[in-house]
């Protein structure tokens, strides 16, 4: 074999055209010293090897631990950091938040509040929004059809925040196509359809023929 060494880049401009991403997973780095040292050292490594995107959790319990009351304080870090580095991130808006009511329209309205507030804070830095993560698996507790109203009334508060948003639906774990054409035939709307396909190569013919 043959190992080649690592051309460092130094380009810290932002390519949204650009095809390469990563998860760099920036918003796990506590937000301390050390930690914002090592958010910016991997967001430097990213760059040097030519990374463009990364997808990062937005964790609504962590941001509004209490309604109304919110603290963007790690997740202005992460976003300077990253937009320092030339690397654009879309947002994954994740999970309950401890004092809503979970899987309930009143916890849908709750967390589209949420959305809204992140897309429009972030809304000359982030332009996609992701709505929940691999809703057709455990990280989904609820009815899977009520996945399509929280994508519903969340694509619309987020296009009434930032109508230049893209929202980036369904999300889900393995290329499932029953979840996503329910989704759809719900009217879950979605800008961009987002899958995990989990598979040793890109190419899967059969997605791609039968969606």
């Amino acid at each position: 074999c043959y190992v080649a060494p690592v051309l460092a880049r130094t380009d810290s401009e932002p390519d949204l055209s650009s095809p390469f991403g990563m998860g760099l997973y920036l918003y796990r780095y506590p937000a301390d010293a050390t930690g914002l040292r090592d958010m910016n050292r991997a967001a430097q490594m990213a760059r040097d090897i030519g990374v463009k995107w990364s997808r990062e959790e937005f964790n609504w319990g962590r941001i509004e631990k209490r309604r109304g009351e919110f603290n963007w304080s790690l997740y202005d870090q992460m976003v300077a950091t990253a937009k320092r580095h030339g690397v654009s991130i879309y947002g994954l808006l994740a999970y309950w938040s401890g004092w809503t009511k979970p899987y309930t329209q009143e916890g849908i309205a709750d967390y589209c509040r949420f959305a809204a507030a992140a897309a429009s804070r972030y809304r000359t830095d982030i332009r996609c929004w992701e709505v929940w993560n691999e809703p057709n698996i455990f990280f989904w507790g609820g009815p899977r059809d009520l996945y399509a109203d929280l994508l519903k009334q969340a694509y619309a508060a987020i296009k009434a925040a930032n109508p230049d948003a893209v929202v980036l639906g369904c999300s889900t774990a393995g290329v499932d196509l029953g979840f996503i054409r329910r989704t759809i035939a719900l009217g879950g709307p979605f800008d961009i359809l987002t899958v995990h396909p989990y598979r040793g190569t890109l190419y899967d013919p059969v997605f791609l023929t039968n969606l």
